[in-house]
């Protein structure tokens, strides 16, 4: 990471309320279960709903993949 001004926005709340859920009291981010509308959907369903989202990016932080982006899940939870 970079300055501030590197930083890459993030998606809407709208976009991040469908695609996760957060529980204040663990700290934990949730894959929501999407709608079973596309072959993607249904891919996504199997291999990532209702497990803990992120991984430990390069920095040493937390990241969240979201399509082809990597943001910070702490940017993602205070958002």
């Amino acid at each position: 990471m970079g300055r501030r001004s590197d930083i890459k926005p993030l998606p809407s709340l709208a976009r991040l309320s469908e695609l996760l859920s957060y529980d204040p009291d663990s700290g934990v981010l949730i894959w929501k279960w999407l709608p079973a509308t596309s072959r993607s959907n249904i891919g996504f369903n199997n291999r990532c709903a209702g497990k803990v989202a992120g991984t430990i990016g390069k920095t040493g932080y937390l990241v969240v993949g979201i399509g082809k982006s990597y943001y910070l899940a702490h940017r993602v939870i205070w958002k």
